[in-house]
């Protein structure tokens, strides 16, 4: 558990390189799919589902509207 506490505390606001592709392509278009991202970067969606969430988390983006009829809109 401390091996994550550490690495969590040290680098948890940094961007990994997919979730900057991620970043980007929200800047671009903000009512992108899932689906859409991940054949645009070479990802899976459960790939760019997990960087979605950690841009969230860490204030980049914010959901605004239900699941299905979504958009994104990026705050950094």
């Amino acid at each position: 558990m401390t091996k994550n506490v550490t690495y969590d505390v040290t680098y948890g606001n940094e961007l990994n390189s997919t979730e900057r592709y991620v970043l980007a392509i929200l800047k671009e278009n903000s009512e992108i799919s899932r689906d859409e991202i991940a054949s645009k970067i070479s990802k899976t969606i459960r790939t760019v589902q997990r960087a979605l969430v950690s841009l969230t988390e860490k204030g980049y983006i914010k959901r605004i509207g239900a699941k299905r009829n979504s958009t994104w809109d990026v705050i950094r």
